[in-house]
């Protein structure tokens, strides 16, 4: 899935893909020291739960945007995440 998202954002003239993770904790990484404009999360990464590691993305890089993927339609999982 993830390299299929990349294929596409890809071709994109105004998106430049510039890193990926496999788990929650990389991605906070990568936010950190590549400071996006924008992340593509799984709801489902392994690490640290997702709505923890966007509250660490807002802290260690405050202007990267997340953008969240998830099959699942729990309102209690949405409400989290929107915290």
């Amino acid at each position: 899935m993830r390299d299929g998202l990349k294929e596409v954002l890809g071709t994109e003239p105004d998106f430049a893909v510039v890193g990926e993770a496999s788990t929650s904790a990389e991605a906070v990484a990568l936010a950190a020291r590549l400071r996006p404009d924008v992340m593509l999360l799984d709801v489902e990464m392994p690490g640290p739960r997702t709505s923890d590691a966007i509250a660490e993305i807002a802290r260690v890089a405050p202007g990267t945007h997340v953008l969240v993927l998830t099959m699942h339609d729990n309102p209690d999982m949405v409400h989290d995440l929107l915290e």
